[in-house]
């Protein structure tokens, strides 16, 4: 019984042995499974297994062993001392001895006899070949070929190419090839060296080729291009030039013996390697026919060069410049260093994409969207979905900000962009602009604070501030906010405290809709376009300054603003939404005409008076009053405080119904009623004018004009006389604010017979250009003290010849600018 015992825990145990040795066997093989790479030397395909020793492969002088070696990782192939690789592999069609399907790097030296292989390529790649190191070729059908680029390097690089046959190429690289140093030596009936779709650009090194077959060097559908300071030796006379598709070296003269060929098939080329550097840029992508691979500079030796404009890759972005095509941590080059020699850059690719966005400098990317890396606490995260930049918390003091396209900025863009959250930009760089938008609207939407720069939101497009728990706070700063094709603010709260200029923009226009908006400026607190105006609307109330006006600056820079009551640029505003909104009625008080819209109007805003342009017929307008009698007319240069109703006054004018006698300007008659009106009575004036009787003398009866109504009006004659039904009344005065915000007013004649103007006459006539005066009554008594206030300092007077001395003398007292001229 202990002895079956025994036997069955031996057995478990044996059990157990066996399965732990099956698994450890297979973690074994799974540790040490082969990886292949897409490389064969002669017919063996490289492995992890066989790349750290080639001397089973290759084979050197007198069949001993070399020390050649693929490094995986940067696709680097070393060849020590190769004399012969036997056998050969095919791949699409070619036979070669070394085949390639990635990016292939070559060094070391070898030395490769193909005589008897006509129809095998010494060394093929599928990709990129980059070739450095001592090599010979003799025989097969063309020593090196790339199905991308071919790129040659080293101070102390040779390669030697002989007895190549017809219809091959020595060299050939597909999409280009580039000769930055090193010696070239060609013999054979082949071309030397050819490039179907790329250019061939030789920047360094010798070359000697004798190429009886064909070309020395050419190009089909790119250029040949030789640094500057070469010498051609041979062909005498020899140039860069075209010879059929091609471009390549033709000759211009021939010497005795030579077959008679227009391009060079003998060449003896030396680069002007020690006064000229050349640095080749390669895009480092798969292109495909007739795409551009490579751009080139050249410099004097010992120059820096310029870093050129990104490229730009479907499905990628641009990761930078290196030295090697791995394009390796530590290989990115620095645009600061001296070039000795002409060198090769390579464009690094990131698969993924790139916007039109920098934050602290670094571009957003699909890579880094969810958290940018900042010089700042915080998180940034971006949104492509809607084009929101979130601030989570970011808190930066910058002392020198990230240079973008040249500008100092730290946040930068060429898209619209919404930017929310919370952060603190201090910017201690007086030339910096935190927001920047070359290219695309910026909206504020969250609780933003910017100190410092030289404007801290700058949108070559529209800046808009919306969200009701919106708050920017921007100070010490030249320019608040510009916008090139306005700024508006929606909502939100908005702080500005600025040594310029709170809002500014070039064409746009400054709109005020809500929030509650404070601007404290050392020029202007809003400078506005010179072809559009400043709105604030309606339903947000203006509570700084308390007189004000909205035109062009008086300063002498014809700009929109808002204007004190001194009719100086403000400096500072306040507007405020949150104020109460009180309604205007209008009320056609009986006649059967379509009222004007109800006018929505905050505490303390002024409404806007409205003129009639469909009139009852028979009926001219005579104004709006508070009252259904029409008594008492209403100011609308009075501010509201509360909610009411403004009624038409409708005055008989029977120059409508009486078609034998419509007014005509050039008589200077009205014909309206049939007996003289008494004292203080109105009648309305043709289109939109209204007089007042002023006396009813028999003998001189005489009115007033006291308003122009129609305030679409360009064009009004104030005439001598008016004459109604056979009674002619003088006109003697233009009544106070006769004029007033008659914005579209261009031109004001006033006739022979005016004796006093009163004051505020023309306030708000932005677009008036030309006051004639034909009267020679009026006087320093009879002109009200403000009676060309606000008339534009680009306006035009024309009076009397005999009075324009003393009108002169007299006007500037009265309000009009010194600068205004009088004819």
């Amino acid at each position: 019984m202990e002895k079956r015992k025994l036997l069955t825990g031996l057995s478990k145990w044996l059990f157990m042995l066996c399965m732990t040795l099956l698994v450890l066997a297979g973690v074994k093989t799974k540790v040490h499974a082969v990886t292949e790479y897409d490389l064969w030397i002669g017919a063996t395909k490289i492995t992890s297994e066989n790349c750290n020793d080639l001397s089973d492969i290759v084979v050197g002088p007198f069949t001993r062993k070399t020390h050649s070696y693929f490094d995986p990782d940067t696709n680097t192939l070393y060849l020590d001392e190769v004399y012969r690789i036997d056998g050969n592999t095919m791949h699409n069609g070619t036979r070669s001895k070394i085949y390639s399907k990635l990016p292939l790097k070559i060094r070391g030296n070898a030395e490769l006899n193909l005589k008897n292989e006509d129809d095998v390529t010494a060394i093929s790649t599928e990709s990129y070949l980059d070739i450095q190191g001592n090599f010979s070729f003799e025989g097969g059908n063309g020593a090196l070929f790339a199905g991308q680029k071919i790129t040659i390097d080293g101070e102390n690089t040779k390669i030697t190419i002989t007895k190549t046959p017809q219809d091959s190429a020595a060299i050939y690289g597909l999409f280009g090839v580039c000769v930055n140093n090193g010696s070239i030596n060609i013999e054979g009936y082949s071309d030397g060296i050819y490039s179907s779709w790329g250019d061939v650009c030789l920047f360094g090194g010798t070359y000697k080729m004798a190429c009886n077959g064909g070309m020395a060097v050419k190009a089909r559908k790119g250029g040949l291009f030789l640094a500057y300071g070469y010498t051609l030796n041979k062909p005498i006379q020899g140039r860069v030039g075209t010879y059929g598709d091609y471009s390549t070296i033709v000759k211009l003269k021939h010497e005795e013996g030579e077959l008679d060929r227009l391009y060079a098939y003998d060449l003896d080329l030396v680069m002007g390697q020690d006064s000229i550097c050349y640095v080749t840029f390669d895009t480092n992508e798969q292109l495909g026919f007739n795409s551009k691979q490579t751009s080139w500079n050249g410099r004097p030796k010992g120059s820096t060069f310029d870093r050129p404009e990104d490229p730009t890759r479907e499905g990628y972005f641009f990761g930078g410049w290196y030295t090697s095509r791995d394009c390796r941590d530590g290989e990115e080059y620095d645009f600061n260093t001296k070039v000795e020699r002409s060198i090769t850059l390579y464009a690094k690719w990131n698969k993924g994409k790139q916007y039109n966005l920098w934050v602290d400098g670094t571009r957003v990317t699909t890579l880094n969207m969810d958290n940018i890396p900042v010089n700042a606490n915080g998180k940034v995260s971006f949104d492509p979905a809607n084009n929101t930049l979130n601030l989570d918390g970011w808190f930066g003091i910058y002392q020198d900000s990230e240079t973008v396209n040249s500008v100092k900025s730290f946040i930068y863009t060429g898209m619209p962009i919404r930017i929310v959250g919370d952060a603190d930009i201090v910017a201690r760089d007086a030339n910096a602009y935190p927001i920047y938008s070359y290219l695309g609207n910026v909206t504020i939407d969250g609780d933003i604070r910017i100190s410092g720069a030289n404007t801290s939101i700058f949108s070559a497009m529209g800046v808009k501030v919306d969200g009701k728990n919106t708050k920017l706070t921007i100070k010490d700063t030249d320019i608040g906010i510009f916008g090139g094709s306005g700024v508006t603010i929606n909502n939100g709260i908005v702080d500005i405290d600025a040594k310029a200029y709170g809002f500014k923009t070039s064409a746009g226009l400054i709109d005020i809709q809500g929030g509650l908006t404070t601007i404290k400026a050392g020029q202007c607190a809003i400078y506005g376009g010179k072809q559009r105006s400043v709105n604030v609307a309606d339903t947000v109330a203006i509570l700084e300054p308390e007189r004000y006006s909205f035109g062009k600056s008086q300063s002498g820079d014809p700009f929109y603003t808002i204007m004190g009551g001194d009719s100086k640029d403000a400096k500072t505003v306040r507007f405020d939404a949150s104020r109460p909104v009180y309604t205007v009625t209008f009320d056609m008080n009986g006649q059967n005409v379509t009222a004007p819209k109800p006018q929505q109007i905050a505490d303390g805003r002024c409404a806007h008076q409205i003129s009639i342009s469909n009139y009852p017929r028979g009926y001219g307008f005579g104004g709006w009053y508070t009252d259904k009698a029409c008594t008492q007319g209403y100011d609308f240069s009075k501010p509201v405080h509360n909610s009411f109703t403004l009624y038409a006054e409708w005055v008989e004018d029977k120059s409508q119904i009486d078609p034998d006698k419509i007014h005509r300007p050039e008589t200077d008659k009205i014909l309206s009623g049939k007996e003289a009106k008494g004292r203080g009575s109105a009648f309305a004036f043709g289109r939109g004018q209204r007089f007042r009787v002023t006396s009813d003398d028999k003998a001189t009866p005489t009115v007033t004009f006291e308003r122009l109504t129609d305030k679409k009006a360009t064009r009004v004659t104030v005439p001598k006389t008016v004459t109604v039904d056979d009674v002619t009344y003088t006109v003697t005065a233009v009544s106070s604010k006769a004029f007033k915000g008659c914005s579209k007013l261009k031109t004001v004649t006033l006739g022979s017979n005016i004796e006093s103007i009163g004051a505020n006459a023309f306030k708000g006539c932005s677009s008036l250009k030309t006051i004639k005066i034909q009267s020679t009554k009026l006087t320093k008594k009879s002109v009200a003290g403000k009676a060309f206030s606000g008339v534009s300092s680009n306006a035009t007077i024309k009076v009397p010849a005999k009075m324009k001395k003393s009108y002169g003398k007299i006007f500037t007292k009265k309000g009009l600018s010194k600068s205004v001229k009088i004819k």
